[in-house]
């Protein structure tokens, strides 16, 4: 699970393993910061093999700005 936020993060894979018994695993990401997506590409790549679901839950900036409470 990619996120910028660590603790964030547990609590939704500590949610995630209650609701389906699996378990995801963390991976530092912030998509603001290309310097951060390579990182976690690495990081990914050193772990995996190959990626087979991908969700991006996210929200679109436009010209307003987006409020992280809000997306």
């Amino acid at each position: 699970m990619g996120s910028r936020n660590p603790q964030r993060a547990a609590q939704a894979i500590d949610e995630l393993e209650k609701e389906t018994g699996r378990r995801a695993e963390f991976l530092q990401l912030d998509l603001a910061s290309l310097k951060s997506v390579k990182a976690a590409a690495i990081d990914f790549k050193n772990r995996e093999s190959k990626l087979n679901v991908l969700f991006n839950s996210g929200c679109a900036l436009s010209e307003r700005a987006c409020v992280p409470s809000s997306c």
